[in-house]
């Protein structure tokens, strides 16, 4: 056992998010740490006041000397070496220090971290992959970034930095690292012990051209720290592995955390901060606070650098096998569309068919703008021209706009389902596009429809993007659907009539039955019967259960549209009681109270609610003592 607890020095780089950088605060100041901030420079005047405000609100917080930092730039490293002088400097020592972002956030509590590393004290947590025996980059120059010198930026000087690059191709530049460092790359979060640190600045006082050569390499942030700590540090010290849950497209973006990834970071995992988190993503912050605030000063047995790492490598994989595609769409490149895209509530059926004839689309279009909640767009991924059927004016496009389609997929299509109420049909070939249409799987209400073919091969490929998709922990269980031809228009004639919220893919309804004890105690967790008193025990009772942004809210509006059915919203919600105001006159409890006296307040909202079927809504891991009730209840 370690002689001493470990103090965290937690770095974060941040240029924007305030709200988010100020949940982090809140979270990490619970713990034995010091939290230093660098605000980039370009953030100046009322707006850097404010900004730094609005954080130490949350937290105590020191700010480090300030730089304007750029992407791939020498300043990321300049920004980090800021901070970490402001651990040397002054204040309470600390045994390590954390490197993070504005857009990282923590899905295990501080205290949990400090057991980990108080157990592992003797370990460095960085990713040092040797570039000269291994690739670790997915898109771009790995070797090249060190041989090359690189004065420019690559976004704000790109004519520039192409220039001198194939320049120097031509003369056959060929740099070498000093002191004959060995290069290295890796991820550029990681977590160092501080005499880790202080050796690096120690070698960097001594050797100033180690400092002068990374400044014109490619992207230093992800190579200098990881090329020191390798060379410096003896390699059973390192634990090469990134610190954070985090992965890489095939085209070397990060992978987005958004609200429909609540089940899997808020459930076991043995990593304890997760990048990149959309700012957007407003229910899973509150979920991962929840998380991180009821946490214990116990760390899981089965918390390992090898377990951090294979389920670092796991999760790696099946982002991999998400992405497939090269073409950007929601949730990939044009990151904040997918946010809009989940918030769509009206149903989009895409039909998947080889060689569809003139004729028969004629037919399709005729038969499906017949349906009043449908309005048919045609094919809009033709290779020969776009079509959008009925709308083209209205959306700007001329036939030979491919341009346009290609390059602004999400805004075209966001823009045209904003506009409507009604559902969307559209054709797809997928020898012509098996990539843009897979953009529609965000949406909430998403029906893909697989016309019949001998090989079976659209399908195939579909179900295995699914499968793909469920596995890296977003809800989404919506299988294709394939049929003959000429039972497409029935088959979404029926689902019209239904109503379409009624088969939102991320909702299950199940009965409360009744028969319920109302007076339980928690043990562990779960709910323990200890008497015979009835909840709603002349009602019929249901709740739904559901997964945020899945389009719930629709469905409760439209089950109180039912006679005889009330049907409330969020009861136990974590930050307010969702009712309306005459259910809270009946029943004036606060949060506090409500909390306390669970099985009690909800067998109250059903015997005070005017209907003979009385539900609400749940959403996964509001309230576990309550899921568990619903689901176990007889």
């Amino acid at each position: 056992m370690p002689s001493s607890p470990a103090k965290i020095g937690y770095l974060i780089l941040a240029h924007n998010n305030c709200e988010q950088v100020g949940g982090m605060v809140r979270i990490l100041s619970s713990g034995n740490s010091r939290i230093v901030l660098h605000l980039d420079a370009s953030v100046k005047g009322l707006e850097r006041i404010d900004y730094l405000s609005r954080v130490r609100e949350n937290g105590k917080v020191e700010e480090a000397e300030a730089i304007i930092c750029q992407w791939a730039d020498w300043s990321l490293v300049a920004a980090t070496l800021s901070g970490l002088e402001k651990f040397q400097d002054g204040g309470d020592p600390v045994s390590h220090v954390a490197l993070l972002s504005g857009s990282h956030f923590p899905i295990r509590s501080p205290l949990e971290l400090e057991t980990f590393l108080s157990e592992y004290s003797n370990f460095d947590f960085i990713e040092t992959c040797d570039a000269q025996e291994n690739t670790w980059v997915k898109d771009g120059p790995n070797l090249e970034r060190f041989q090359y010198f690189y004065p420019l930026n690559f976004r704000g000087e790109r004519r520039g930095f192409d220039f001198l690059l194939s320049l120097q191709k031509k003369m056959g530049v060929k740099r070498s690292l000093p002191e004959k460092l060995r290069p290295h790359l890796g991820s550029q979060w990681w977590c160092l012990r501080f005499s880790t640190c202080e050796r690096i600045f120690e070698f960097l006082k001594d050797h100033p051209r180690v400092k002068r050569y990374f400044k014109s390499t490619w992207i230093p942030d992800e190579s200098f720290f990881q090329t020191l700590v390798a060379n410096l540090i003896d390699e059973e010290e390192v634990v090469n592995m990134p610190f954070v849950l985090y992965a890489l497209t095939p085209r070397g973006r990060p992978y987005v955390f958004h609200n429909d990834r609540e089940p899997f970071l808020v459930g076991k995992r043995h990593h304890f901060f997760a990048r990149k988190v959309s700012p957007q993503a407003g229910t899973l912050f509150q979920a991962l606070e929840d998380r991180t605030s009821r946490s214990d000063d116990r760390v899981t047995t089965d918390t390992t650098p090898a377990a951090l790492d294979a389920e670092n490598v796991e999760f790696a994989n099946k982002v991999e096998s998400y992405y497939p595609l090269r073409k950007p769409f929601p949730g990939y490149l044009h990151d904040d569309y997918r946010e809009l895209f989940m918030a769509i509530e009206q149903p989009v059926f895409v039909i998947l068919g080889h060689n569809i004839s003139d004729t028969r689309v004629e037919q399709l279009t005729e038969s499906l703008n017949s349906i009043s909640d449908i309005q048919f767009l045609g094919r809009p991924f033709r290779k020969d021209v776009v079509e959008f059927t009925g709308v083209m004016e209205e959306l700007g496009l001329g036939e030979k706009s491919f341009e346009i389609r290609d390059r602004y997929t999400c805004q075209l299509f966001y823009e045209f389902f904003s506009r409507r109420k009604k559902g969307i049909v559209f054709l797809v070939d997928p020898d012509h596009d098996f990539e843009s249409w897979m953009s529609f799987s965000h949406l909430q209400n998403y029906f893909p429809i697989c016309i019949s073919d001998q090989s079976g091969s659209v399908a195939t490929r579909y179900e295995q993007m699914a499968i793909a998709k469920r596995e890296i922990g977003s809800p989404d269980d919506t299988k294709v659907q394939t049929m003959d031809d000429m039972q497409v228009v029935p088959y979404i004639r029926n689902l019209c009539s239904k109503g379409f919220s009624l088969t939102a893919r991320s909702c299950e309804i199940g009965a409360v039955r009744t028969g319920s004890a109302a007076t339980a105690q928690k043990d562990k967790g779960s709910i323990v019967e200890t008497g015979d008193e009835r909840v709603g025990s002349d009602k019929r009772n249901f709740v739904i259960l559901a997964y945020a942004r899945s389009g719930s809210y629709l469905l409760v509006d439209l089950l109180n549209q039912i006679q005889g059915v009330r049907c409330h919203g969020e009861i136990f919600k974590k930050a307010r009681i969702e009712l309306d105001e005459d259910m809270l006159k009946k029943i004036p409890l606060n949060l506090k109270q409500r909390n306390e006296q669970e099985l009690e307040y909800l067998s109250r909202v059903i015997e005070l609610s005017d209907a003979g079927t009385v539900g609400f809504k749940l959403l996964a891991s509001q309230n576990t003592a309550i899921e568990n009730h619903v689901i176990h209840s007889d």
